[in-house]
């Protein structure tokens, strides 16, 4: 029985493992450099949240903009589309006077409504590449508006002028060729 018990005695301590631990002293020798390197990527961290701050904002000045492009070329397409169906109902194009109207401000973007003055032209022409008795009417749509952004980073964006042409082609063939 003695045997057994020195060879389970035996197996214990040789599972057994003892480390000592470190002293108060031991501990504390990283001379200050753990705040150096705590202060460092804090530093990393700000300038990373900083960029993607002014990313954000970048974005969505310019989802404003676009949000205002597309509302103004939409816009013009309606009026085009108006002018089309007059042509093709009554053969004239009515009037084509200036239309004024607002670009409302999109989702919680508080601002002053944007007007926009949309000036319509129309030129005749005639078509000589392909036969002399073929002209047409070119109808040209423009639309020009200040675009006032929000502020970019604390400074306020410097207001556009804007621009979006449209233009249409009403071919007829002249009678008496």
């Amino acid at each position: 029985m003695e045997k057994y018990r020195s060879a389970n005695l035996r197996l214990a301590n040789s599972q057994c493992k003892f480390e000592r631990t470190k002293s108060q002293s031991e501990i504390g020798a990283t001379n200050g450099f753990a705040l150096v390197e705590t202060i460092v990527a804090l530093l990393i961290l700000s300038f990373a949240l900083v960029g993607l701050l002014t990313m954000v904002q970048y974005a969505r000045v310019r989802a404003i903009a676009n949000y205002n492009d597309r509302y103004v070329l939409l816009r013009l397409d309606g009026e085009m589309q108006r002018i089309k169906y007059n042509y093709e109902t009554t053969n004239s194009f009515g009037l084509l006077n200036v239309v004024v109207f607002q670009i409302p401000s999109p989702g919680n973007y508080t601002a002053r409504p944007i007007s926009v003055t949309v000036n319509f032209t129309r030129t005749m022409d005639w078509d000589l590449a392909i036969g002399g008795n073929i002209g047409y009417h070119k109808i040209v749509a423009t639309a020009e508006w200040n675009e006032n952004l929000p502020r970019l980073g604390g400074r306020r964006v410097r207001p556009e002028r804007r621009f979006i042409t449209l233009r249409e082609d009403y071919f007829f063939q002249a009678q008496g060729n």
